[in-house]
């Protein structure tokens, strides 16, 4: 048996723009059919990623999601969650309150929807002003104490964790009888570098900046991956 966590955008939903969705989606179907387990470990909040998954048909047996913060099983049911603690979460909404690039803030809960229950929240999700790049560097500097992610306009804000954290977590509580080095991972950003690390790691040809001093091997998609592990089939 061997298990492959595969980072979403950039690395299955590539940005080279090939292959298709329809032929990783091929690709990854063969691989859990011979026996196989498939985890998809993504930034994107369940309601986001869910989107994606339905949109495109894919099919998985485990979704890592919000940098690691949720694990869901292949029904969607949640297996794990990593709360914010109460003392935490007000003091980041306290610091994003005071910052006027801040355009909207959200708390979201495990699932990806809206609460006002600080006891429910897992990810704080903000919209910025993505042009104002000193007063974004001193905001994330004020906010070393959890996991901050930047893309474009959006800016999330989970508990420190990452997906290597959800993965260990993972293995361990599905107690998975694979073998160390039958376990591969890719990805394609900074917040992949931990699991490519651990994780006889990949990382796709366009990869950002911040992986460029990884020993991950590169590899053009999932499909290329699957083939390599897989003996060729």
């Amino acid at each position: 048996m061997k298990l492959l966590v595969s980072d979403y955008d950039g690395t299955y939903n590539s940005d080279l723009g090939f292959p298709s969705t329809r032929a990783v989606n091929k690709s990854i179907d063969c691989f859990r059919k011979d026996g196989n387990v498939f985890v998809i470990a993504t930034g994107r909040n369940f309601k986001s990623i869910k989107s994606e998954v339905i949109k495109y048909g894919i099919k998985y047996d485990y979704l890592i999601c919000s940098n690691g913060s949720c694990i869901f099983d292949k029904d969607d049911n949640l297996i794990y969650s990593r709360t914010y603690d109460y003392d935490v979460c007000l003091k980041a909404l306290d610091i994003l309150t005071k910052h006027d690039l801040i355009k909207k803030i959200y708390m979201l809960d495990a699932y990806g929807n809206e609460t006002i229950d600080i006891n429910k929240v897992c990810e704080i999700y903000t919209i910025i002003n993505p042009f104002y790049f000193d007063k974004i560097k001193k905001l994330k500097k004020e906010l070393e104490f959890l996991n901050v992610f930047k893309f474009l306009h959006i800016m999330t804000l989970t508990e420190k964790n990452d997906k290597k954290c959800a993965i260990d977590k993972l293995i361990s509580d599905s107690h998975f009888d694979i073998d160390f080095e039958n376990i591969y991972s890719i990805g394609n950003g900074s917040n992949d570098r931990t699991m490519i690390e651990s994780y006889n790691g990949y990382k796709m040809i366009l990869s950002e900046r911040q992986l460029a001093d990884t020993k991950a091997k590169r590899v053009l998609s999932v499909p290329s991956l699957v083939r390599k592990i897989s003996g060729g089939k």
